[in-house]
């Protein structure tokens, strides 16, 4: 892929991914744009005012706005790390201020 190298240890690829590596552990953090959500829940993104993602409005419009409003800045995160062997039971967590997804 297009490489654009920012450091020896940051590259940001073509797909936009950020990947910081050192000799044992890769992280990799990647922006999921409201169309890529959407297509990974079809089944609840268009269905307009009753739409369900748990991360979008789906095909809602804002009646007031006149477009579909962002519901959150969603990011996929990536770790690998060569020190720890694969079920290790190492388990990391991201707190957030939101806990638990739910259908809104």
């Amino acid at each position: 892929p297009d490489v654009e190298q920012q450091s020896d240890s940051v590259r940001v690829d073509s797909s936009g991914t950020w990947r910081w590596s050192s000799p044992n552990f890769l992280l990799a953090v990647r922006h999921v744009d409201d169309e890529t959500l959407n297509k990974r829940f079809p089944e609840v993104s268009f269905r307009g005012s009753k739409s369900a993602n748990p991360f979008t409005y789906g095909n809602w419009v804002d009646p007031e706005l006149g477009y579909v409003p962002p519901r959150f800045t969603v990011f996929e995160v990536a770790m690998f790390t060569t020190v720890l062997p694969a079920g290790s039971g190492l388990m990391s967590r991201a707190p957030t201020s939101r806990p638990t997804v739910g259908t809104p």
